[in-house]
C-alpha cells in the first residue's frame, strides 16, 4: 500500500466516523516541505474534497492556480488621502513600513528563506526589470516578530470572501465523533 493509499484510508476511515489510532497517522516530514507542491497529489485532493461543495473550484485552484482577477471588484472612494475609481486596482508601488529597517537583518533571513522554500520568486533586479504592476509593501509585527504583506490597497478591490481559520481544538470536532469531545477538552484523550 503506497503513502496514498494510507492516507486515503485515514481520510476515509475519518468521514465515516472513525477514531484513528493517532500513533498510526501519517504526517508529511516539515523539513522537506517546498512551495507549490500541493497539485502533485491530485488523487488525494479529489477524494479528500468527494461531497464538499466547493470542490470543483479548489481542484481547478489546485490544478491551474488561483485567477485572482476573477475575485477583483470595483471600487469608488479613497485610501491614503487619494482618491479613486477604477474596475481594478490602478498600478502602485508602495515603500515597506518604516518598522522594517529596525528589522533589516531578520526581514533579510526572512526573505532569502522564503525564496529558498519557492515561496516567493525573484521578479528580477530593481532598476533592470519593470516592476509588478502592484508592490504591497511589508511591515513587521515587532512583538513575534513575523514579517507581514500590507495589503490593504489591494483588499479594497477584492470580493468579500470571508471564512474562519479552524483552531486545533476544533480540527478535534472532524476526528473524533461528539461522544469523545468530552474526553478530549479534559485532556484523556490521547492518555494510553
Amino acid at each position: 500500500m503506497t503513502s496514498e493509499d494510507t492516507c486515503l484510508t485515514h481520510v476515509h476511515g475519518i468521514v465515516a466516523g472513525e477514531v484513528p489510532n493517532v500513533r498510526g497517522l501519517s504526517f508529511r516530514n516539515p523539513g522537506c516541505f517546498q512551495s507549490g507542491q500541493l497539485r502533485t497529489l491530485i488523487r488525494l485532493w479529489e477524494n479528500i474534497l468527494d461531497g464538499y461543495e466547493p470542490a470543483k473550484d479548489v481542484l481547478e485552484w489546485l490544478e491551474h492556480g488561483v485567477d485572482v482577477k476573477k475575485f477583483i471588484k470595483p471600487f469608488k472612494g479613497s485610501f491614503m488621502g487619494v482618491k479613486y475609481e477604477s474596475a481594478e486596482p490602478p498600478s502602485r508601488v508602495f515603500k515597506n513600513h518604516y518598522s522594517c529597517k529596525q528589522f533589516s537583518q531578520f526581514v533579510t533571513e526572512t526573505i532569502l528563506q522564503r525564496i529558498e522554500s519557492g515561496a516567493i520568486r525573484v521578479w528580477g533586479k530593481g532598476g533592470e526589470v519593470a516592476p509588478p504592476h502592484l508592490v504591497v509593501p511589508m511591515t513587521i509585527e515587532p512583538q513575534k516578530p513575523r514579517l507581514c504583506i500590507d495589503a490593504r490597497f489591494l483588499n479594497l478591490w477584492m470580493v468579500d470572501t470571508p471564512f474562519s481559520l479552524k483552531t486545533l481544538v476544533g480540527v478535534s470536532r472532524f476526528v473524533y465523533p461528539i461522544s469523545c469531545m468530552s474526553k478530549i477538552h479534559s485532556g484523556n484523550a490521547f492518555k494510553a
